[in-house]
């Protein structure tokens, strides 16, 4: 890199970090730099720098303008990017967004739009929506079920937190029955045989949040 190319990068550089705290600058870096699937020593050959260096920069612990360039230009990342939260940090999910699935069928395609009780009632189908709001490299899974009737016993990797957002309904969990009312919650292994089921003629409604390990 040419030394005026530098001085230029290194002056844009501290145009950010007058804006963008540090801590916010060096999780941004760690974040693309893991996926890439590069370690922390390789990165710091690729920028010529010391391995220090970098973990002061992912740390956010003071860092020289030139180190943030340097591991900018080995990770091919516009500097400009670090400049705000862009759809890679953030991700939103809005009522155009919704689309209804069947839980257990969730290949079966879409529920129509805006009437899932109704497709759901007397049909023994528990609608699913998987929440547009989660980082494409995040470790969450946010979904809501209706619960209509019992669902079929799961398990899968990770953790899982359920919010009661209109109850009661049952969670079975290995084996053993938790009643729980509106606005209760319950958090367990994935791994685990879990289903869930209504408490009385009336149909539930959870947030489901699965986090990947």
């Amino acid at each position: 890199m040419a030394q005026s190319e530098l001085l230029r990068l290194e002056g844009v550089a501290a145009e950010i970090l007058k804006n963008v705290p540090l801590q916010v600058i060096g999780a941004r870096i760690r974040r693309e730099r893991q996926a890439q699937g590069l370690s922390i020593r390789v990165l710091a050959k690729q920028a010529n720098l010391g391995i220090n260096s970098v973990v002061r920069l992912e740390s956010g612990v003071g860092f020289r303008h030139t180190t943030l360039v340097k591991v900018c230009e080995a990770l091919g990342l516009h500097l400009e990017r670090l400049a705000s939260a862009s759809h890679e940090v953030v991700a939103v999910h809005r009522r155009t967004d919704d689309r209804w699935h069947e839980l257990d069928s969730y290949d079966a395609g879409e529920l129509p739009l805006g009437s899932t009780s109704e497709a759901a009632g007397g049909q023994g189908i528990n609608p699913l929506m998987l929440l547009q709001s989660r980082l494409a490299s995040g470790k969450l899974l946010p979904t809501l079920i209706e619960v209509h009737s019992p669902t079929k016993a799961r398990s899968h990797p990770g953790e899982e937190f359920v919010y009661v957002l209109r109850g009661p309904i049952c969670v079975t969990v290995s084996g053993d029955d938790y009643v729980l009312e509106t606005g209760e919650s319950i958090d367990f292994w994935g791994a685990e045989l879990h289903a869930y089921a209504p408490v009385g003629d009336a149909a539930g409604l959870v947030l489901s949040v699965r986090v990947s390990s």
